[in-house]
């Protein structure tokens, strides 16, 4: 249920949050998308050492997929940008790591099969390994449970913009419709608030996964090395276990 309050601020700190699904999936997108693109690994836009695969494990019940075949998606297309057929690849199934996304170049490089993930822009700039419909499949879950097992926490509806730094291990994105969680119902709308966690812990951050699967596919661009490419999020609500609360965008904070 929810009390009718008025907006206010929201005390910095760490605590569970429920995420609507949809749009919600901007969380995955950023924390754990963009960690599964092959090439952040190595070459010129590498910005981690290594490709250090315990950071994708998640609990049992989380499986993610890029699905560049989904019907209606806006990242859907029948080849990609070097000419591989569209796929449907598996990243994470029932919490294990199971792929990379990959162009040809990452591929032979790290010695993992081609996915068929390169994309560009446009003529003007090479193929980089991108994600097409990034997707979270449902689990068991009712939604509403994960709201009445929150003593305090909060519950996002609505995303703003999504920032990464694989560089720094940090993603955030703002909150443009949350909620205080108070004993188990939702309660004052906030404002002014901003997410923030590791990417390397982000799946295992996953405490429920919700059975209400929603695909967002009429907005979403996604921008790296200066290309922007459509993509579609797909999330059911789910419960992370805990996410650091800000009041401000923590990625424009010296490190």
């Amino acid at each position: 249920t929810l009390r009718r309050a008025e907006a206010g601020p929201i005390a910095p700190g760490k605590m569970p949050v429920v995420l609507a699904g949809g749009w919600g999936g901007v969380w995955l997108h950023e924390a754990v998308g963009h960690l599964l693109e092959a090439d952040v690994f190595f070459g010129d836009h590498g910005l981690r050492a290594s490709d250090n695969r315990a950071e994708f494990t998640a609990p049992p019940g989380v499986t993610v997929v890029d699905d560049a075949t989904l019907a209606g998606g806006r990242g859907s297309f029948r080849g990609d940008d070097e000419g591989t057929p569209a796929a449907r690849t598996v990243l994470i199934e029932d919490g294990e790591w199971r792929s990379l996304l990959t162009d040809r170049h990452s591929a032979a490089h790290l010695g993992l099969p081609c996915t068929g993930n390169a994309r560009r822009q446009d003529y003007r700039f090479p193929p980089l390994p991108r994600m097409t419909n990034l997707l979270l499949l449902p689990g068991p879950a009712a939604p509403e449970d994960f709201i009445a097992d929150v003593r305090d926490g909060l519950f996002v509806r609505t995303i703003g913009q999504g920032l990464v730094r694989p560089d720094r291990d940090v993603y955030a994105f703002e909150v443009l419709e949350g909620y205080r969680i108070e004993k188990g119902n939702c309660t004052a709308p906030v404002t002014g608030v901003w997410l923030e966690g590791k990417m390397s812990e982000a799946l295992a951050s996953v405490a429920g996964v919700g059975n209400d699967f929603s695909l967002e596919g009429a907005r979403g661009w996604c921008k790296k090395a200066g290309q922007m490419v459509p993509v579609s999020v797909g999330l059911p609500t789910v419960l992370l276990r805990a996410m650091q609360v800000t009041a401000s965008p923590p990625l424009t904070r010296p490190a």
